[in-house]
Formats: C-alpha cells, structure tokens, sequence
C-alpha cells in the first residue's frame, strides 16, 4: 500500500512538473501572427568591422572599409545604440552602406545579438549621436 501511494505522488509530481516547464517554453509564433514592428536609427556597417574600424573624424562608418569587407564575405548590419545588428535582405542594406539611416522592421535575437528583418530602410537628415564601445 505504501508503495502505491508512493508510485502515484511521484507520478503526479512529473505530470505537474511536466506541465509546469511547458507553460514556461517560448512558443512558435501563430500562423498570421506578425511580431510587432520597431524603429532603429543608426548606421549601416559591416558585420565584421561593426564600430571598430570607423576611421572618418564624426565617428561614421568609412565607406570604403564597410564595402571592402562586404566584398571579402562580411555581411551589413545596422550600428545603433552601440551595437551591430545583422540586416537582412542584404540587397536593400547595401544601398545604404555608411550611410545613417531608419530601419523598420522585426527583429530575431541570435548569439551574435540580433539579426533584423526589414522592411524599409530610408535615409536620415541628421545623424544619431554615436561613440565607440569601449570593447568588442
């Protein structure tokens, strides 16, 4: 008898504990469920530079260094809030290199920080303030 009491508490406890950690898990976003859109103002860089090798005296990204990398497989991101995010489509973000800008669009989180998806990119009358991170 103490056994089957035993047996069924600890089954009740992995079922409660089972459901428990599955309510907790991030779920896949719904068919025709759009993740809310954002704004980020900054500059398009190179993945690989990012806010590294900016050598222009305002603290812009140098064209020739961003399109150089491009060109030996680095890929263009937006530099903004003292972080490089990846762009994706790479077609729309190479108009635009070491230009400052406005992306809007969504953004996925990766190891590397983020990686935004967007849907437009236009051109910005005045730059955002920028300075150059301390550390990689």
């Amino acid at each position: 008898m103490r056994r089957t009491a035993f047996f069924v508490t600890f089954l009740a406890c992995i079922a409660v504990s089972a459901v428990a950690y599955s309510q907790n898990q991030p779920q896949p976003p719904q068919p025709g469920h759009q993740a809310a859109q954002q704004v980020w103002i900054g500059f398009v860089t190179d993945m690989h530079c990012g806010t590294h090798c900016q050598v222009t005296s305002n603290m812009t990204p140098d064209l020739k260094c961003v399109r150089l990398c491009v060109e030996r497989g680095s890929k263009y991101g937006l530099w903004s809030d003292n972080k490089v995010y990846e762009l994706d489509p790479q077609s729309l973000a190479a108009k635009f290199a070491a230009k400052s800008v406005r992306v809007t669009g969504t953004m996925t989180r990766t190891a590397d920080g983020g990686k935004i998806l967007a849907a437009s990119i236009v051109p910005t009358e005045t730059a955002p303030p920028l300075s150059k991170p301390a550390s990689r």
